[in-house]
């Protein structure tokens, strides 16, 4: 069976957030049942906007690590939003995950169909991340939703 491709999208002040998380999967992606992406993946002297978007087209999964410098990114918002919301018209699954507080609901990308706020989220009832009483129980349950739409 082909690992499932996820594309993490994120802001860089969040990157410590995000290699927990890289963390917490490492699991599946040993068992060969997932592979992950994010921009570090991108090698000194490759064109960063081309990989960026190439690793996009090709994913199954779209992450959105939420947070208010994940919405406040220009590029995130233009480029990889904008598109992961093409890709899910295509079949793409497109799941936020909220890192830190932030408004989702007056987020709205314009001359887009959907809005952030209209996928279900992670982890459950989309408490942050840093409000659980560890990291670590917030990202058990973003695992097993994960694993949830994984093929069997």
């Amino acid at each position: 069976m082909t690992p499932t491709s996820i594309f993490i999208s994120y802001s860089h002040k969040d990157e410590s957030l995000m290699e927990e998380l890289f963390e917490f999967l490492q699991p599946l992606v040993f068992a060969k049942r997932i592979k992950l992406w994010n921009d570090k993946a991108i090698a000194v002297g490759d064109p960063w906007d081309e990989t960026i978007k190439k690793a996009l087209e090709g994913s199954d999964i779209i992450l959105f690590l939420l947070s208010p410098s994940f919405l406040a990114s220009t590029y995130i918002n233009s480029v990889e939003i904008a598109r992961a919301f093409e890709l899910r018209k295509q079949g793409r699954k497109l799941i936020p995950v909220m890192l830190r507080p932030c408004d989702i609901d007056s987020h709205i990308v314009p001359d887009q169909q959907y809005k952030v706020s209209d996928f279900q989220g992670l982890p459950k009832n989309m408490l942050p991340i840093v409000k659980w009483e560890t990291h670590e129980d917030g990202w058990i349950d973003v695992v097993r939703g994960i694993k949830s739409i994984l093929p069997k």
